[in-house]
């Protein structure tokens, strides 16, 4: 008997998709892993967390904020040209 054309496992896949899928069950492995470490060391995990919540506020506070320049006024101008040889209607 042979599997009908829609079963699991009766289509073969090219070389994109065994190398995505690859990648794609790496990530799930090392999710996997880390997930389980999170889990065991939950303290750990916590402080961690605070840790570097804390330290985004602080950077958040000491890094300029220069990326505007200070004479900024907040406006846009567009301008659009148009052929003399077509009218406006």
């Amino acid at each position: 008997m042979q599997p009908l054309p829609d079963a699991p496992g009766s289509r073969k896949h090219g070389r994109a998709y065994n190398l995505t899928e690859r990648i794609f069950q790496a990530w799930l492995r090392l999710y996997d892993v880390t997930l389980r470490v999170s889990l065991r060391f939950r303290a750990v995990t916590a402080v961690i967390s605070v840790v570097l919540m804390v330290a985004t506020g602080y950077l958040f506070v000491r890094i300029p904020k220069g990326f505007l320049p200070s004479e900024d006024q907040g406006r846009l101008t567009i301008s659009n040209r148009r052929d003399p040889r077509h009218r406006l209607q």
